[in-house]
């Protein structure tokens, strides 16, 4: 997913990154061999969200596999905590979407977590 550089650093809108998400797994949808396809989601942040985002949150969970969605996409999330992050949004994330938690406190950790996420995904 390609974000604007001119969006990053002003704000944290976890509602675009989400709208973009949904996206794309509509688009994987429509692929006739996406049952083939198993969908990882990597959400990284490193802030508060400046947005009101439950609404689309709520839209992209439909897509979550664990959800008993007939046709959902997602088979793993990972929500990648970088820096110092609000541990309750971050923990409402992971409950809601049945996923799991990286935690990185400084940039030398990035390769760790996503070889950590890499070794576990089937």
């Amino acid at each position: 997913v390609k974000i604007p550089t001119a969006e990053c650093g002003s704000s944290t809108r976890y509602s675009a990154a989400f709208e973009e998400v949904i996206k794309v797994l509509r688009e994987v949808k429509n692929d006739r061999l996406r049952s083939r396809l198993q969908q990882t989601i990597v959400f990284m942040t490193d802030g508060e969200p400046t947005d009101n985002w439950d609404d689309v949150f709520k839209r992209l969970c439909e897509y979550k596999t664990s959800h008993g969605n007939e046709g959902a996409l997602i088979h793993n999330f990972w929500l990648m905590a970088l820096g110092e992050f609000n541990k309750t949004t971050v923990e409402d994330i992971i409950r809601r979407m049945g996923g799991q938690q990286v935690d990185v406190k400084n940039p030398e950790e990035l390769l760790k977590a996503y070889v950590q996420i890499a070794e576990i995904i089937p």
